[in-house]
């Protein structure tokens, strides 16, 4: 891998031949803030040096877990890749019960931090986004599919969850083109 700047797979190469010709892994690292001064970068005891790619963390909302996707090898579209959980300072990582068959992947808290959204690809080729209830404890509940928020043929890719407040969304636009180019346009109104 070095000196090379990007990746670059061959005609019709497929995910599983790019994890063989490239065996990328990638580990979790803590680094002080200190008012924006930062510090040394230390590995994340859990996320690290486990024979795992590690990639992708989200705190929870009241910084007692780090939720991360972990994989053989690789970063995105990992049909191997699962969810996992560590307490925020480190420590055993432990595989989600919400975990499908087949690549879960980016992954949200709800502002309360009572559900964790993700994506899956356990019920078709098209990413979807699934749904968990994560308690106090870092446990989660199975997966329920969320079938409503992508159209037929086409990929939920990454899920956010926003902070409802007062000033709510009043109607949200999603431009689709189905041409070789796809260009997606959002539009969102407040009241």
């Amino acid at each position: 891998m070095k000196g090379k700047k990007f990746l670059k797979p061959a005609l019709g190469e497929t995910i599983e031949n790019l994890n063989k010709r490239y065996s990328i892994q990638f580990d979790l690292y803590e680094q002080p803030f200190r008012n924006g001064k930062g510090g040394t970068a230390v590995l994340l005891n859990g996320g690290s040096r486990n024979g795992k790619s590690n990639y992708f963390p989200r705190y929870s909302p009241d910084g007692k877990w780090i939720v991360f996707c972990q994989s053989r090898t690789g970063l995105v579209l990992q049909p191997d890749s699962e969810l996992y959980v560590i307490p925020s300072q480190g420590g055993k990582a432990r595989r989600l019960r919400c975990n499908t068959g087949r690549m879960n992947s980016w992954h949200s808290f709800t502002p309360n931090g009572r559900w964790i959204v993700f994506s899956s690809k356990a019920m078709t080729p098209y990413t979807e986004v699934m749904i968990s209830h994560f308690d106090t404890e870092g446990q989660t509940s199975p997966p329920v599919a969320l079938m409503r928020f992508n159209r037929e043929g086409y990929a939920a890719n990454i899920p956010e969850t926003i902070h409802r407040s007062d000033r709510l969304i009043k109607k949200m636009e999603i431009q689709l083109s189905c041409s070789k180019r796809t260009n997606t346009r959002v539009h969102a109104e407040k009241q």
